[in-house]
């Protein structure tokens, strides 16, 4: 497949109207996809309610993103776009380590917000939250973060937290 800018702005703009609202993982990889095309699908997921909403993986690995590109999708997921989405992968794109690193912290950022958990997470019954490189700090942001989910009564089917492979210390336990 190469169905570059034109494509993905295509997909964008089907998924606006509602298309593949169940969709847990996209795979756009090797398709010659570019800042143009990166905008349009991270607008689009900004902006329109319910565009990709199951969204869990975003596979973009060896596109043509560059910088524009992959910081519209990290202000886009620090907004609350991809709510779902726990794993973007963008690796082997132009795309300076910064603006890749921007896409994964609004991510990680995301699970230390109670409200953000209680709101798109309310009835989950598991979460991974695996080699976040978490310290004491993220630890401590979390603990707040469940705490407010307990007090909107969210997360109470909650069977498995995956925390393995942080780097918690003493202070964070």
């Amino acid at each position: 497949n190469q169905i570059k800018d034109a494509g993905v702005i295509a997909l964008a703009d089907a998924c606006a109207k509602g298309a593949l609202a169940s969709l847990t993982v996209l795979s756009l990889e090797e398709n010659e996809i570019g800042n143009a095309g990166c905008t349009a699908f991270a607008d689009t997921c900004a902006s329109v309610k319910g565009a990709l909403t199951s969204l869990q993986t975003l596979w973009l690995n060896y596109n043509q993103l560059g910088d524009a590109g992959v910081m519209a999708l990290a202000d886009a997921c620090a907004k609350g776009a991809l709510a779902k989405c726990t794993s973007i992968y963008i690796d082997g794109n132009p795309a300076s380590l910064e603006s890749q690193h921007a896409v994964k912290d609004a991510l990680k950022r995301r699970w230390l917000d109670g409200e953000f958990l209680a709101t798109h997470f309310k009835d989950a019954t598991s979460l991974n939250m695996s080699d976040m490189k978490w310290g004491d700090i993220e630890m401590t942001k979390l603990a707040a973060a469940l705490d407010y989910c307990h007090a909107k009564g969210a997360l109470t089917s909650l069977k498995e937290l995956h925390l393995n492979s942080n780097e918690v210390g003493d202070a964070g336990v």
